[in-house]
């Protein structure tokens, strides 16, 4: 009897959905034992979540599920779904170009081409990053549609570290990290949402509140205003794209912009975008093909050519890289705002980065979602290196991805 009443417990502890994201706090005086609530439940019998997890989801010993994405993620569910003994029926992908092809001895087929082969009934696993509304328009269509997390948490042995996502017993032993962060926050919307992750981390599913737009990541016009003579720093630049997003926003005025990409094939990419820029811009745009960490020197890099490329990855070509200190890539640059989506580098590189940030305090946009412990660890460092900050939690995408959190020199705060 107790055991059943634990699971019971785990149901309705997994799929309990507040009316709406304004409900998310029922006391929004004590975010504090919102946060203890859902560590507590962390802490719970591992065993349980998971047979929670896969009675949901209805898996048997026959189950096989078809994976809609063929990309990075979907390789991640197939080889961690054949380490627990489940071979997918096949990949669905809305790109016609891979229709017909294979990937690791797996057919990828359209959608169409799945129902007529498995039968509507199929289970579908949405293998693909921020994939909430295609989650949700399957679903409205009939499909069992399966989100990644929900996967996971049935499958932690296999499919579990993945970015963010942890097992959840992992957050338990940083109960006191985590208050000291959610004491940092200026505004019940960032404590809202530091709460909303908290349950994220610990259950693995929704809900969480309504975020910002994605054209607004890393430059909320809510919280911080451009400057005419910004200094941007772009770490983990890319193609080019935040760079982009920085010039439509500043209408094309700014001081000086420094790229910074590890890897060669997107730091080719980002110098053929600048290329095509007017050079009255692209004169201010200076490239730094390097990683950036805690100290310099050289270090072991997966280069995919794509945004998941990181010194860390386990995928891709590996190849060395020199590693280089913002203290030293900037010391003759006054930087006024840093970015940074380093596919979980970020500590490294702000500890490489505390002269820059005592002496210049800049504006700092910092990626929140490549750990689980990210959420609490980067806002807790950032206080330690400087004082001079106040700190915002925004989201820009579904679930818990494009967290950013917006430390904000005292002068630049805007509300």
């Amino acid at each position: 009897m107790p055991c059943q009443q634990n699971a019971l417990f785990i149901r309705d502890w997994l799929f309990a959905i507040p009316r709406s994201s304004e409900q998310l706090m029922t006391n929004r005086d004590d975010f504090g034992t919102q946060v203890n609530r859902w560590i507590d439940d962390a802490a719970g019998d591992p065993s349980i979540r998971v047979t929670a997890a896969r009675d949901s989801i209805g898996i048997h010993k026959a189950w096989r599920p078809v994976l809609f994405g063929a990309g990075a993620l979907g390789c991640t569910i197939l080889q961690g779904l054949r380490k627990s003994e489940v071979e997918p029926l096949g990949f669905v992908d809305n790109n016609p170009r891979r229709w017909g092809t294979s990937v690791d001895s797996v057919s990828v087929m359209s959608l169409a081409q799945a129902i007529d082969r498995f039968g509507h009934d199929v289970p579908i696993v949405v293998a693909i990053y921020t994939g909430a509304s295609l989650q949700a328009q399957l679903r409205a269509s009939g499909f069992d549609a399966i989100a990644y997390p929900q996967l996971a948490l049935a499958f932690p042995d296999t499919l579990l570290p993945w970015n963010a996502l942890e097992l959840p017993s992992r957050m338990v032993q940083h109960r006191a990290r985590i208050h000291d962060a959610l004491a940092l926050f200026e505004d019940d919307r960032s404590r809202d949402e530091f709460v909303a992750q908290i349950r994220f981390r610990a259950t693995l599913s929704g809900p969480v509140p309504s975020h910002l737009s994605a054209q607004t990541t890393y430059f909320p016009d809510e919280l911080v205003s451009l400057r005419a003579d910004e200094c941007f720093v772009d770490c983990g630049a890319f193609d080019g794209d935040s760079i982009d997003s920085f010039l439509r926003r500043s209408r094309g005025w700014f001081g000086t912009i420094v790229a910074i990409e590890a890897d060669p094939s997107n730091a080719e990419k980002l110098r053929r975008y600048l290329s095509g820029l007017p050079h009255s811009v692209s004169s201010k745009v200076m490239v730094v093909e390097a990683a950036v960490g805690a100290k310099s020197g050289s270090v072991r890099f997966a280069a995919t050519g794509s945004v998941a490329s990181t010194v860390i990855g386990q995928s891709g070509s590996v190849i060395e890289v020199p590693c280089k200190m913002l203290d030293d890539i900037l010391q003759d640059t006054k930087p006024s705002y840093i970015k940074m989506d380093l596919e979980g580098a970020e500590p490294e590189a702000l500890a490489g980065a505390r002269e820059v940030i005592r002496h210049h305090a800049p504006v700092m946009a910092l990626s929140l979602y490549h750990r689980q412990s990210d959420l609490w660890d980067i806002p807790l460092l950032v206080k330690e290196i400087s004082d001079r900050y106040q700190f915002f939690l925004r989201r820009h995408s579904d679930d818990c991805w494009e967290q950013i959190l917006y430390a904000i020199p005292h002068d630049r705060v805007q509300i």
